[in-house]
């Protein structure tokens, strides 16, 4: 490409180059590290002093307890045992020391807390749930379904129609086979098992049973029930013509059915009361 001629009003200049070395300017230490500590700080301390109000202010300061699950355990208490917790900081409050105030209860098995900020608590309770009742000499006592005690019986609970169990001296260890009895019991005979309303425990295995299902108690040891009480329920007719009363009849040996009269009338002879033996027959087969 030919290059345009130059007219005689154009001007060269020279190229000139600058004399000396570009100097930059450099922003002192401080102002460069101004921005990242502004940064910073508005990153790191603006929580931190967000955090230390939460965990200073009264605006946090526990004031209500929802408790839900309560039956036995009286709302007054629970009131009375997490009062000197009310006041504090509920972000800084631990929850176990919530759990450890209200297990000191015997009726309490759980406890769940849940924090409701800014100023609540929520607390499920799960009870432990009676399943029968303890006769101790003069007084009653719940028990739980592992045999264990878990408080006097309160007469204000209303009616228990729970299964009474009382227990001989030195078998106090045996208490807890008492359910797994009463369900041997049921499973091999209904009817009894329905009925039934007390169960003493006698040691060795052996219990004193009561049931609305006989008018007499009956001693049995654990093991294979469905057949004596199959023959039980064979005699019962028999038992009940000869004997107008019954103190109790023992189970409890092979093949043997013992009889414990109880008091005889006026009219009847005074050998009536003595323990009578019957062997595993049917009652047809008697004369």
């Amino acid at each position: 490409m030919t290059p345009a001629p130059i007219g005689p009003e154009a001007k060269v200049l020279p190229f000139r180059r600058r004399q000396g070395a570009v100097r930059i300017r450099r922003r002192p230490l401080v102002a460069r590290l101004a921005a990242p500590f502004a940064q910073a700080l508005l990153l790191v301390g603006a929580p931190a002093a967000l955090l230390f109000w939460v965990l200073a202010s009264p605006s946090f300061a526990l004031a209500d307890v929802q408790v839900e699950g309560l039956t036995h355990v009286a709302p007054q208490w629970v009131d009375r045992a997490l009062a000197p917790l009310r006041g504090r900081n509920l972000p800084r409050l631990e929850l176990g020391e919530v759990s450890g105030r209200l297990s000191a209860n015997p009726w309490i098995e759980a406890v769940t807390v849940e924090k409701r900020l800014p100023r609540a608590l929520r607390v499920a309770v799960v009870e432990k749930r009676p399943a029968a009742l303890l006769r101790r000499e003069h007084e009653l006592l719940y028990l739980d379904s592992a045999g264990q005690v878990i408080a006097p019986f309160d007469p204000a609970d209303g009616a228990a129609d729970l299964l009474l169990v009382s227990v001989a001296a030195g078998a106090e260890r045996e208490l807890p086979q008492v359910f797994a009895f009463a369900s041997e019991l049921a499973a091999a005979a209904p009817a009894v098992g329905s009925g039934l309303s007390e169960v003493a425990v006698l040691g060795d295995g052996d219990f004193r049973v009561f049931s609305a299902a006989l008018p007499f108690p009956v001693l049995l040891r654990r093991g294979p029930l469905a057949h004596r009480l199959a023959v039980l329920g064979e005699w019962l007719p028999e038992l009940r013509r000869r004997y107008p009363k019954l103190d109790a009849v023992d189970l409890r040996f092979p093949r043997r059915m013992i009889l414990v009269p109880g008091e005889a009338p006026p009219r009847e002879a005074s050998d009536d009361r003595k323990v009578r033996t019957a062997t595993w027959q049917s009652p047809s087969s008697t004369s």
